[in-house]
């Protein structure tokens, strides 16, 4: 993102769960054994994380592969039992099946100024077959300083088998040293060739992360998933027009776990959700509570328009943009302090429409989300949304009108 320029409001976050969110959702490549790189032994407590969908460091140049987490590790031991001239490694242990053959790949980037000796893929407690692939070497050239360099090994397993990143300098005790190195998209794969880091050899969690820090994740159902028990941390989905989820209008929808309730009582609430539709014109929700019925509650699609059910005096309030289906839309519902008042927003711009002024009753103003793209009442469910979601946000507050624009500008890059 250019400095100065739009940016996703992040005060007053309740929800946000956003597909192109390097955290949020997306999968491990399908074979790979190593996992989520966070639960790597022998972490250097002096690191920064980065992503390739996100953040990224000025000194340093982006990874040629959208590996989703980076580490950025700076001078210090890597853990307290570093010895000789090793600075400590990253490493994981992993059960292996004897006589076959596994390959380790990582990235890894060392700064001009860098004085560690060497950096190097290193696999311990194999049989035989040790070895680097044609075109991927196991140790970092340090002539070439300041790229970012994918190194390989392969060896014949054992039953449980050591996979590291080897760093080191010379006579040196303490673990200091000068520069930085930075390492990603760490795989172990059981194959006799390098697994390329590409969206192929992807596969989808069964979950959405929480990125408001409130711990509200979703679990998806009905949907693609790779069958782990909640979610888990990932990479970010590439390209980005492949950042949503796709809903089948008949039984797919997020399941939150429990109700996620602002009150409009302070400072108002704001619920915004990029979309695209299959069909704009067939009743369907963007949420709903658990056991709900008839509450003021009710975001929806209905008649190809935004629209919001108001308790009393009990009907439908709807915003004035016609939608088509199959194109990308943000929409954003604003109820007002003291919920006498609710605003629409499509692509930024503040709805015409019937809902303006006195539209809404106080006294069931309130939004509880339970369920993302669906409706759900004593156990029947209905109403599904048809199409894709690439992001929801939930807030605590009533958004300003710059805020809403600012939100749609920092994301609509994704859509064009």
């Amino acid at each position: 993102m250019i400095k100065g320029g739009p940016k996703i409001v992040n005060d007053g976050l309740v929800l946000c769960l956003d597909a192109h969110d390097a955290k949020s959702y997306a999968g491990e490549p399908v074979t790979n054994l190593y996992g989520d790189m966070s639960t790597s032994a022998g972490l250097r407590g002096n690191r920064t994380e980065y992503n390739t969908g996100g953040t990224w460091p000025t000194d340093m140049p982006m990874c040629p592969e959208p590996v989703g987490r980076v580490y950025k590790h700076t001078s210090g031991a890597l853990t307290s039992s570093w010895s000789g001239n090793s600075y400590g490694y990253m490493y994981k242990d992993i059960a292996t099946t004897s006589g076959l053959m596994y390959t380790l790949t990582f990235w890894i980037y060392l700064s001009p100024d860098c004085d560690i000796d060497y950096m190097q893929a290193v696999i311990e407690g194999a049989t035989s077959n040790y070895g680097a692939w044609t075109g991927y070497p196991s140790g970092y050239d340090l002539t070439k300083k300041g790229t970012w360099q994918l190194l390989s090994k392969h060896a014949t397993a054992d039953t449980n088998v050591r996979f590291l990143i080897y760093p080191g300098h010379t006579g040196v005790t303490d673990g200091s040293f000068s520069g930085f190195f930075a390492w990603g998209g760490m795989q172990v794969v059981q194959a006799e060739h390098v697994t390329p880091f590409v969206l192929s050899s992807r596969s989808a969690t069964n979950g959405w992360v929480d990125r408001s820090g409130n711990s509200n994740s979703g679990t998806l159902t009905n949907m693609i998933g790779t069958g782990a028990s909640h979610y888990r941390d990932g990479q970010v989905i590439m390209p980005v027009a492949n950042s949503y989820l796709d809903f089948d209008g008949s039984n797919d929808h997020i399941d939150l776990g429990s109700d996620i309730s602002v009150s409009p009582d302070n400072q108002g609430w704001t619920a915004e959700y990029w979309f695209n539709t299959n069909s704009a014109s067939t009743l369907q929700h963007f949420n709903s509570a658990e056991n709900d019925e008839f509450n003021a509650n009710w975001l929806a699609i209905l008649n190809s328009k935004l629209a919001v059910w108001n308790r009393s005096p009990g009907y439908w309030r709807y915003g004035s943009t016609q939608f088509s289906s199959n194109t990308w839309y943000q929409a954003v519902f604003i109820c007002d302090a003291g919920g006498t008042n609710m605003r629409f927003y499509v692509n930024g711009e503040a709805e015409g429409g019937d809902h303006v002024g006195n539209v809404w009753n106080a006294s069931y103003s309130s939004l509880d989300v339970r369920y993302i793209g669906m409706y759900e009442y004593n156990g029947s469910y209905g109403r599904f949304f048809n199409g894709k979601m690439a992001s929801v946000r939930i807030y605590d507050r009533a958004l300003t009108a710059a805020e809403v624009l600012s939100n749609y500008n920092a994301t609509k890059g994704r859509f064009s």
